[in-house]
């Protein structure tokens, strides 16, 4: 299980997309599971599931059609 906070929060989208497709790869060959935390909404197209929290509590869960 990998942890990230805000992995392209510093980086242009170039970086942006190669450090992502590093973590892509990561949970389809390596079967690790990434819990990612992000401002960036665009970034929702490359999970599974999104949770959305406020205060703390979660608030809302969407499913992505991979």
């Amino acid at each position: 299980m990998l942890f990230l906070d805000e992995p392209t929060g510093d980086l242009d989208s170039k970086n942006s997309k190669i450090v992502l497709d590093i973590l892509m790869r990561l949970n389809e060959y390596d079967k690790i599971t990434l819990i990612m935390v992000t401002h960036d909404v665009n970034l929702k197209f490359y999970s599974h599931r999104v949770l959305k929290v406020l205060d703390g509590k979660i608030i809302g869960e969407e499913l992505i059609d991979v």
